[in-house]
């Protein structure tokens, strides 16, 4: 019926763009009071895959609760199932906008994940809080970095540094982390690192993208590029941590509508 149609449509469409805009919360509150009858049958009636959604219901249920927004409170600390969930997510929801044509929010979220990436294998060695490394840390497992370049980054007044993007991906790789070194291939063009490689070239061009520090355009090849070229460290991430790409992707990929 028309109604059932327009229930259904009606929830989708209050789920997905909360989702969309990275409110975990809303969207799993939306699934939490609708996801029952009768509106389940309206769903299924309509031909939504309503064993999909369910999954979503418990993908969005672990969303919600990630730690993820104080890491300065050591009681709550970042667990790896919310950095998995949580780069997934943004891994699918820069495909999303690359599907709709917008190429440097795209590129913005790929950013985004890199440095994320990052940030998950530092918490995985210790430290939950790339904002306030500790020196002393830094000086036993990356001596190297530190004295090449300790002075030049952000410090505080307790010995603490903050790491950025790049920063985490040094550090990573002095410590002989596989998805640091990875990364650190992938910035550095493998055994030339005088020549940037096609991560670091990629960065690059968001860093002059008008979103950035710049005014040129990004073309979608660019994107489709950096996103492939971020698959490699996110999926190993993941098999560190027990989990699949494929199998985290699919469930965090929106449900496509029935009626075309």
């Amino acid at each position: 019926t028309l109604e059932a149609r327009r229930c259904a449509l009606g929830f989708v469409a209050g789920l997905y763009d909360a989702w969309d805009r990275f409110d975990w919360k809303a969207a799993s509150n939306v699934m939490h009071d609708g996801f029952r009858e009768p509106l389940l049958s309206h769903l299924r009636n309509e031909g939504w895959d309503v064993e999909a959604l369910a999954r979503q219901r418990e993908w969005l249920k672990t969303l919600k609760g990630a730690r993820l927004g104080n890491l300065s409170d050591p009681k709550q600390q970042p667990r790896s199932e919310d950095y998995a969930h949580a780069l997934v997510d943004l891994y699918a929801n820069a495909q999303r906008r690359l599907d709709h044509g917008r190429c440097d929010d795209a590129l913005a979220r790929l950013y985004r994940l890199t440095e994320g990436i990052g940030q998950w294998r530092l918490c995985e060695q210790g430290q939950p809080n790339p904002k306030k490394v500790p020196a002393d840390w830094l000086r036993e497992k990356a001596p190297t970095w530190l004295e090449e370049n300790g002075g030049t980054i952000l410090g505080r007044s307790d010995g603490r540094l903050e790491l950025g993007s790049r920063q985490l991906i040094d550090v990573l790789a002095e410590m002989g982390d596989p998805i640091g070194q990875l990364l650190r291939t992938l910035l550095r063009n493998g055994d030339e690192p005088t020549k940037k490689g096609p991560l670091q070239r990629l960065l690059n061009r968001r860093n002059r993208s008008l979103l950035a520090h710049g005014f040129e355009p990004i073309d979608r090849a660019a994107v489709e590029e950096l996103r492939e070229l971020l698959r490699e460290p996110l999926a190993e991430a993941l098999r560190l941590a027990d989990r699949s790409l494929e199998e985290m992707e699919r469930v965090a990929t929106f449900v496509r509508c029935p009626l075309g």
